[in-house]
């Protein structure tokens, strides 16, 4: 039986919410903010930020007198800029990549991410006590983050490991992106009389780290989506279609293939799973909401009962703020677009405005409860966001287009078509901002249950987390959009397209909302095959939960819909997390009697390498970006001549390599298993 005992108890008071808390949060907060927001737009996914936040605040604070509760405290802070972040990155570069921005206008951004980080953080109110009370989920994000708090009080956790991962990172991504020593990718593409094959990697530090963190369950997954986007789909696809026999590259050809045709197969597979997930977990949600509203009431009713690790923010002051929050989202909406600019009447922009307003608080809320109970499940580096964000497109734009496609022909104005192209990526922004803060919220929540913390403060914390989040991401996106451009769209002429970012959640949301809207942002046949594919995964995935494991069918499309330099990675570092597993658990038996912590410390020191590493590459990435932006150009710092490519390769090669190596003895190395 696990201990559910608080560390601290609820009778006891310690100082959470204080000034140095406060400032190194705010800190942390702004650092792995900009980590992420790299990370999402290179490889499509971020990394839970608790864990190398909780460490970092124990290193720092041991020069002060602190308590635990207040490493939570700054945790709590830093998981908020990651969803912040993550919520951004994940829809907002679809204003540029639809062409209704030049460039990102900083009050907009700022707005939406408030309005949408503060509703998340106002929803998980409602949703804590569901959700942390559901004997059905495990936690396992929240469950490591609270252990590795535990050992903190006992002095066992060491920062030597994020901090060797955080520099080696770095070092690795500085001769990759900087002085172009080291190969970013390797792989070989062949075209025959009427086929193209081929294989690709990417060597980036960031990606095995953030593919062993995943785990092998995802990295199956993902290869499944590999083998059917990439090693059958593409050879078919050139078959069918045809390509380039001459004059073009076979490696050029296939991504033709890919982004033109096989990318939206993985659109229709994380689609449907995404409203699949909303469809399944809607009873389970609506019936727990309700519970939650019960219990809210009979606290009312004895107040002075509440333990002090069970006082949330005062659901009536989470009402009222909701309700105020729809005043400034009304602003907005109606700022980003106007009745003359669509070609309707009055009545009909009205209408569209209140159903805007409708999507983005009931599907705001029930992709907030999805995430959330899906971080409870998996964890929140698992969360669905990305299908979340592709379902709650597919759904805005359907509606918005069942309500003004009878008045206004799209396909025949252009003009119309961006201004409803532009209030669906505005609304599915906000929604996006409120899932993606609802699963580092209940995670954190779920750690400050097992360590005493107070939910309220942890809540606050968790605002003012957004508001420092919300106010540097608009200046983060600009930088890395001057310095490597996003998403196919180039700040100026002559960029390297290598170097780009491809934002896959925003160019996925542009080409629905395009698509719907009269463009050819998207092919419904491939769209369709998607679908079908996803059925398949979704019957899959049930079978797998009578054997108690689960088959992720969002990373299934996330195989098919990323290129081969981010996914391949990944699956590299999946596999590694299952041989390390392997091999603790044959050495655990004997062990276990002389460390019965073996395994646990272990993966300790392993997963705080692998956040080291995934840190350190994507803030070099950042870092970077300010002399690029300044010199306009990604190749500042080139130093490697064109004639040595082989050797940038056999480098690139070689780092990786190590990378691998290094992780694998970090966990197993036989002076870990002595005595």
């Amino acid at each position: 039986m696990l201990d559910t005992k608080p560390l601290i108890p609820a009778s006891t008071r310690l100082p959470e919410i204080t000034f140095k808390a406060i400032v190194i949060g705010i800190i942390l907060t702004i650092i792995l903010t900009a980590a992420n927001a790299y990370l999402g737009m290179k490889a499509g996914m971020t990394i839970s930020a608790s864990i190398p936040a909780a460490v970092i605040a124990m290193a720092v604070l041991q020069l002060f007198r602190h308590n635990v509760l207040e490493i939570n405290i700054i945790q709590t802070s830093a998981s908020a800029g990651e969803a912040i972040a993550c919520g951004a990155i994940f829809t907002m570069p679809a204003f540029l990549i639809a062409h209704f921005w030049t460039n990102f206008h900083y009050l907009t951004m700022l707005v939406i991410s408030i309005i949408g980080g503060v509703m998340g953080v106002l929803f998980s109110v409602v949703l804590r006590r569901v959700l942390l009370a559901d004997k059905t989920l495990r936690f396992p994000e929240g469950v490591a983050i609270g252990n590795v708090l535990k050992a903190s009080a006992g002095k066992t956790v060491g920062i030597k490991y994020l901090m060797q991962g955080g520099l080696v990172g770095a070092l690795i991504s500085v001769c990759q992106n900087g002085l172009e020593i080291f190969a970013q990718s390797i792989g070989k593409w062949w075209s025959g009389s009427s086929a193209i094959f081929g294989v690709e990697t990417g060597l980036t530090p960031a990606l095995f780290a953030a593919g062993y963190i995943l785990g092998i369950n995802v990295g199956l997954a993902i290869l499944i989506g590999i083998v059917l986007g990439w090693m059958i789909g593409i050879p078919l696809a050139s078959f069918h279609f045809g390509f380039a026999q001459s004059g073009v590259s076979a490696s050029d050809s296939a991504m033709y293939l890919w982004s033109h045709h096989l990318r939206y197969i993985g659109v229709g597979v994380m689609a449907c799973s995404g409203v699949w997930t909303i469809i399944c977990l809607f009873k389970p949600i609506v019936r727990g909401v309700m519970l939650s509203f019960e219990a809210m009431h009979l606290n009312r009713q004895s107040a002075n009962a509440i333990l002090r690790t069970d006082k949330d923010i005062p659901i009536n002051y989470a009402a009222w703020a909701l309700l105020i929050l729809l005043i400034p989202t009304l602003i907005l909406l109606v700022s980003l677009t106007s009745g003359d600019a669509l070609g309707i009447g009055h009545w009909i922009y009205g209408g569209t405005i209140v159903l805007a307003m409708v999507i983005v608080v009931v599907v705001g809320f029930l992709v907030t409860a999805v995430c959330g109970y899906f971080a409870g499940l998996v964890g929140s580096t698992n969360s669905p966001i990305s299908s979340m964000v592709v379902a709650s497109s597919l759904i805005t734009a359907v509606c918005l287009f069942g309500l003004l496609g009878a008045n206004v022909h799209f396909s025949q104005d252009v003009g119309k078509a961006a201004q409803a192209v532009g209030l669906t990526i505005l609304i599915v922004s906000l929604i996006g901002s409120a899932g993606a803060i609802s699963s580092d919220t209940i995670q954190d929540l779920k750690a400050g249950q097992m360590i005493g913390a107070t939910p309220w403060k942890q809540q606050v914390m968790l605002l003012i987390g957004v508001v420092v989040a919300a106010l540097v991401m608009p200046l983060i996106l600009k930088l890395l959009f001057n310095a490597y451009g996003i998403g196919g769209v180039f700040p100026r002429a002559g960029m390297d397209p290598h170097q780009m970012l491809g934002a896959p959640q925003a160019t996925l949301l542009t080409a629905i909302a395009t698509g719907m809207f009269g463009g050819n942002g998207i092919q419904w046949n491939m769209l369709g095959i998607g679908v079908g594919l996803s059925v398949l995964g979704i019957i899959i995935d049930e079978f797998c939960k009578t054997r108690n494991t689960r088959f992720p069918v969002l990373s299934m499309g996330f195989g098919i819909y990323l290129p081969l330099d981010v996914t391949v990675p990944l699956v590299i570092g999946a596999f590694l997390s299952y041989f390390i597993n392997r091999h603790l658990e044959k050495n655990k038996a004997g062990q276990q009697a002389r460390n019965p912590q073996f395994a646990n410390h272990a993966i300790e020191r392993v997963t705080l390498l692998a956040c080291g590493l995934v840190a350190g590459s994507s803030l070099a990435g950042v870092v970077l970006a300010i002399p690029f932006a300044i010199y306009k150009s990604s190749d500042v710092w080139d130093i490697m001549p064109a004639s040595l490519g082989w050797l940038a390769n056999l480098l690139g090669a070689i780092s990786a390599i190590y990378l691998i190596v290094w992780m694998y003895r970090t966990a197993c190395h036989k002076k870990y298993l002595k005595n």
